[in-house]
């Protein structure tokens, strides 16, 4: 549902222009919650606290372990003598080292430091007097505790906590989150439910600071078990790099760290069965809030929506990836995704309650399925105390300037990206782009016939696309190659096929053989290859090379006429006689678009050298740390790195005279520039790392758009000429 009243709001739903203070009709009834569940919950949240504890023990064990060891066996040093005495000195101080290096770890987890916290701006009840006032009604209608402090960031989601974590704990001092693209996607009284959820939980007292515990302890062991810190790196590095005698010290206490974090990962699985049933039970009980006073005929309809949104947001965040490839950005990142879920069809927003529906609640999830909280609340049969359907940024004094200040924040602390007044674009115009993006990926599809054109350089000459003396000859030659591109599609769609396997096959292939190069022991059917022997992967190497050839030589009649049938429509296009009037600006675009075309068409083969060595050098690199002899594994790294700059170099020379031919934040640049990482590399390992990275992200997507924009383009002249050709 939308922000504005629509044909679907249910029978006694209301708009107003009056304020919404005043549309809180009658009180909201508090959710009792019985003794024995009350019961229940305190013993949850008890055995929660016991399992760090269980820890603490295991750490005053270890550390008692290692004072027996060195107190009770001195007599391991007082019979060394000779040729064994260094072994001896081992035997009894390696036990001690590892024992200590081992409890350094156990304790770590306690003084480990949270990720970083995600961006929230905090606002002013002086700024948004309306907001804070609606916030306090909700609060008193649910008998929660009003927060001391509201914040907003661009998550599509809510919450309510205590504002300083434990410090807050036995007060009521409370801090609401409230993201922005949930705002401008719910109307009010969605919005209004959503919030008497957050704070259902705080009218839950005793319960909720219980809850607290059981979640926080939760969170801790999952933190500590899979976050890894520079400690664990230099442990590791440093066992494998020093001298075996004291790297075995050093491989024990890994091993014994490694037994630690088992430990932990048993107490956090246990910990979560043991919890999951309560927090099911708490989501439910601030569902019933919610429910009372939204309404419960709404809850589905807030339910779908969220999940609508969240999923509007996903497709955003792939749209800012894209837009920031041009350094451009929407100014406001609220509304893009309000405009992403609008786009939806109805079909799709269909599927997507349609697939949340279906998911069942299982026994260790920590929150409902949405299919089950919907029966829930349905039979609360609530009519709701506030049922108006205006929009939700009517609470905000000015919610586009507010938004679009957040936005600017987001990007730049929380993604950490440097902004000019021109990365900013109106989100209107970043809308335009990516409905445009979308239709030319479409007709790109039905242009070349769901042919991947990157596998062959897709060529038209400098003066292919110059006019004929006569026009319709090149009409002539547009609907042929239209037709032939038809009749090819079956048998070029099964070889591309046959490709991307051979292909596959050969970066298998690469992978195994630069590991082996670097003297990694392997087993080939960890692999999947036949021989982990270097002289048998070369060999397959090379005939699989030969084997990817052949099949584009016979892909290339398509790729021939693909760019005969773009290359007539553009004659016609410029052809001065042609019954096509209008089109100059496409005239200057085209041209423009065909030179990038060209220039990428003559890299593509040096890009596709690139992307194909790549996942080795990766490989090589993460696992440099765990060979025994780093130098061996440098040397392949560095053949690798001197193939790959290579083929950079040649791209970056072809490319740099050649003009950008979309908007970009720094004006105009050439292909090249657009293709460059960030700079200020340390070595040629690392630029090559980076640069490869970004020229494979951004070369073949420009390949694509500028493509895409071309078969948009001759599409526009087909349907012309059709036009024009019609009997009247």
């Amino acid at each position: 549902m939308s922000a504005q009243t629509s044909a679907s709001t249910p029978t006694g739903s209301v708009t107003s222009t009056a304020s919404p203070l005043n549309a809180f009709q009658g009180g909201v009834a508090p959710s009792a919650l019985s003794w024995m569940y009350r019961a229940g919950l305190g013993a949850v949240a008890f055995a929660m606290v016991l399992l760090p504890a269980a820890y603490i023990a295991l750490i005053g064990l270890a550390g008692w372990g290692v004072y027996w060891h060195a107190t009770h066996n001195l007599t391991v040093l007082r019979e060394a003598g000779g040729r064994s005495g260094i072994w001896n000195f081992i035997a009894y101080a390696a036990p001690i080292i590892a024992g200590i290096i081992l409890i350094l770890f156990m304790v770590k987890p306690f003084f480990a430091r949270r990720g970083k916290r995600p961006l929230t701006v905090p606002l002013e009840a002086e700024a948004e007097p309306l907001l804070f006032q609606f916030v306090q009604r909700i609060c008193a209608l649910v008998g929660a505790p009003a927060p001391a402090r509201i914040e907003v960031n661009c998550d599509v989601n809510a919450s309510a906590g205590f504002r300083k974590g434990f410090a807050s704990f036995l007060g009521n001092d409370l801090v609401l989150t409230i993201g922005l693209p949930l705002v401008a996607g719910l109307n009010m009284r969605q919005f209004a439910g959503v919030l008497a959820h957050e704070f259902g939980h705080f009218a839950q007292g005793a319960g909720l600071r219980l809850t607290y515990v059981i979640r926080q302890v939760n969170h801790w062991f999952a933190r500590v078990v899979y976050e890894r810190d520079e400690w664990d790196i230099k442990l590791a590095e440093t066992a494998k790099s020093i001298d075996i005698r004291i790297g075995i010290v050093l491989h024990a206490a890994r091993g014994a760290v490694w037994l630690t974090r088992k430990i932990l990962w048993a107490l956090m699985h246990v910990g979560h069965a043991i919890s999951c049933f309560m927090l099911r039970q708490m989501e439910y009980d601030a569902d019933s809030y919610e429910a009372k006073l939204a309404g419960s005929d709404t809850f589905a309809e807030t339910t779908a929506r969220i999940q609508t949104l969240a999923i509007a947001s996903q497709h955003a965040f792939g749209d800012l990836s894209e837009s920031w490839r041009s350094g451009r950005l929407p100014d406001n990142f609220a509304a893009f995704v309000q405009h992403k879920a609008a786009s939806f069809p109805a079909e799709l927003r269909g599927k997507i309650q349609e697939e949340f529906g279906k998911r069942k609640t299982g026994a260790f999830d920590t929150h409902p399925a949405d299919g089950d909280r919907i029966k829930a609340a349905q039979t609360i049969n609530a009519p709701g105390v506030f049922r108006l359907e205006d929009a939700s940024t009517n609470l905000f004094a000015d919610f586009g300037k507010l938004s679009k200040s957040v936005t600017r924040a987001f990007y730049e602390q929380e993604h950490e990206l440097t902004l000019t007044d021109q990365s900013l674009v109106s989100t209107e115009e970043s809308v335009k782009e990516s409905l445009e993006n979308e239709m030319q990926q479409k007709t790109l599809e039905r242009f070349y016939c769901g042919v991947n054109i990157a596998v062959l350089p897709f060529k038209i000459t400098a003066s292919q696309h110059l006019p004929l003396p006569d026009w319709k000859a090149s009409l002539t030659e547009l609907k042929a190659a239209r037709q032939k591109s038809s009749d090819l599609k079956e048998a070029i769609v099964a070889t591309q096929e046959k490709h991307s396997e051979a292909e596959v096959r050969w970066i298998k292939h690469y992978n195994v053989c630069s590991l082996r190069q670097a003297h990694f022991t392997l087993e080939a059917k960890d692999f999947e290859v036949a021989s982990t022997h270097v002289p048998d992967l070369e060999s397959t190497l090379d005939a699989t090379l030969a084997e990817m050839h052949r099949i584009e030589s016979t892909m290339q009649p398509f790729s021939d006429t693909a760019a005969s049938r773009l290359a007539a429509a553009l004659q016609i296009l410029n052809h001065e006689a042609s019954p096509l009037e209008g089109l100059q600006p496409i005239k200057t675009e085209s041209a423009a678009l065909l030179t990038v075309l060209r220039g990428l068409s003559d890299v593509l083969r040096d890009l596709h050298a690139i992307r194909r060595r790549f996942p080795a050098f990766e490989l090589l690199l993460q696992n440099r740390g765990n060979h025994q002899d780093i130098a061996k594994v440098d040397t392949v790294i560095a053949g690798i790195t001197t193939a790959m700059k290579s083929d950079l170099d040649a791209i970056h020379a072809r490319l740099k005279d050649v003009p950008y031919p979309f908007p970009h934040a720094s004006g105009q640049i050439s292909v090249s520039q657009y293709a460059h990482g960030k700079g200020g590399y340390q070595h040629d390992i690392e630029a090559v790392y980076t640069e490869g990275n970004a020229a494979i992200d951004r070369l073949y997507a420009l390949y694509y758009k500028t493509a895409g924009r071309l078969a948009s383009i001759a599409e526009l002249i087909e349907e012309r000429i059709n036009a024009h050709s019609a009997p009247s």
